[in-house]
């Protein structure tokens, strides 16, 4: 008996045991949870990104918090923002596609996330990248939503600076062959609805090559930069200057429904090259050469009009430089025949089918020969004895008068040395 009775006194619990225990399993438990809490706030209080808790009551879902780094990359402070609508991020700008699926997502009490342009206090543009999501009670209801903003300026403003790479030219920060195709494109579309006319202006600068060479590349990209914008500011907004490369520009010109197209408009393009250049303290004169073709006269897209401006472009070359031309369907001939030149030019260098004519120089007083001079023949297989106007001039403009420079040279010096050999 009393070791049964010491048994049962052993395994018998005081009634206030349980109660007792259970109190401070919860008094831990609130422990706990405030800890949590507590962390949480400090995580959202250091937190590097924007954190917003608005309420979940429409229309105008306020603002009840914002975190540190809201006030850092806003400049709002956090009494300037609590009991406001967050569309004052936006300012005016609210025609933006993000912002109408951040307020469908609030309406329908649900996740949403959208990049919008946001502006600071100083009026700065920022790019927001904005998630919400929605708070609920223990009874399920959406009481609120929370926010985090994250600020991608800075890979906005990289995405931006590379499609402007793709879109312009580095030197000039004008328009290349990529965006100068798309905005002919829309520009003759704009022209064929309309009726109206177009020109397109192919712009090259006479001997351009001649000051790279003597004065280097510097002087050359320097007097590019000026000139692309002089004809930025000889134009009409509605314009478009491009730069296909080299010293090769394209202007494309619309007529408007209340000004015609005329002359003024090249020779303004004429002025702004041939205008007076100076750098380190010398003036230097540039003129140019324009082709323009005339939509729909000389074609309905935009390889066409490119090439026949580029074609009148070479016959105002021909003319003398310094002047503009209009395509007329006899240049294509005059095109080709220089097309043929240039080819069998490639050729001649190759088979060394040039020839040199060597004419002596006499000293009047005694006689006596004292020189060479060297003329240049081209003996074209099917045209006979082609004189140096025939080819010469072809062969500058396309840089073959560089290795024919080079052949007249070794050909006159290895004639001489046989000369002197031979006594």
């Amino acid at each position: 008996m009393p070791s049964h009775l010491d048994h049962q006194s052993s395994t018998s619990t005081h009634p206030g045991d349980s109660l007792e225990k259970t109190s401070d399993d919860l008094t831990r438990e609130l422990e706990q949870t405030t800890l949590a809490f507590q962390l949480r706030d400090r995580a959202i209080e250091a937190s590097a990104n924007a954190m917003v808790i608005t309420s979940a009551a429409a229309p105008d879902f306020l603002i009840e918090y914002v975190n540190p780094a809201f006030e850092r990359i806003t400049g709002y402070s956090a009494a300037e923002a609590i009991g406001s609508n967050c569309k004052f991020l936006q300012r005016s700008d609210q025609d933006q596609p993000g912002l109408m699926e951040i307020r469908l997502a609030l309406h329908e009490k649900r996740e949403g996330n959208a990049v919008l342009r946001n502006y600071r206090k100083d009026n700065t543009l920022f790019w927001n990248h904005l998630y919400i999501a929605p708070v609920k009670d223990v009874h399920g209801a959406v009481t609120h939503f929370v926010a985090s903003q994250y600020d991608i300026t800075a890979i906005k403003n990289y995405e931006a600076a590379l499609e402007h790479q793709a879109t312009h030219d580095a030197l000039t920060g004008l328009p290349n062959r990529t965006l100068l195709r798309d905005r002919l494109t829309q520009a003759l579309a704009s022209a064929e609805r309309s009726g109206h006319r177009l020109w397109v202006v192919f712009l090259d600068i006479d001997r351009f090559k001649f000051i790279n060479d003597s004065f280097g590349h510097t002087i050359g990209d320097s007097f590019l930069k000026t000139i692309s914008e002089r004809l930025q500011a000889a134009i009409r907004k509605s314009d478009t200057v491009a730069r296909l490369g080299g010293d090769e520009f394209v202007v494309v010109l619309p007529e408007q429904s209340d000004v015609s197209l005329t002359g003024e408009a090249l020779q303004r393009i004429m002025e702004a090259v041939t205008k007076e250049i100076t750098f380190r303290q010398q003036d230097f004169f540039l003129t140019c050469s324009m082709g323009v073709a005339v939509y729909p006269l000389d074609g309905g897209t935009a390889d066409a009009l490119l090439e026949r401006a580029d074609i009148a472009m070479y016959y105002a070359k021909d003319k003398g430089r310094n002047n503009f031309q209009f395509h007329t369907p006899d240049m294509n001939a005059m095109v080709q025949e220089r097309l043929r030149i240039e080819t069998d030019l490639r050729r001649a260098i190759e088979r060394e089918e040039f020839e040199l004519y060597y004419q002596p120089q006499l000293d009047l007083h005694t006689g006596q020969v004292t020189g060479m001079e060297a003329l240049i023949r081209w003996n074209h297989p099917e045209q006979g004895i082609v004189p140096p106007a025939g080819f010469i001039r072809i062969a500058e403009e396309t840089g073959l008068i560089g290795p024919i420079g080079a052949w007249v040279l070794r050909t006159a010096c290895a004639r001489n040395k046989a000369w002197q050999e031979a006594g």
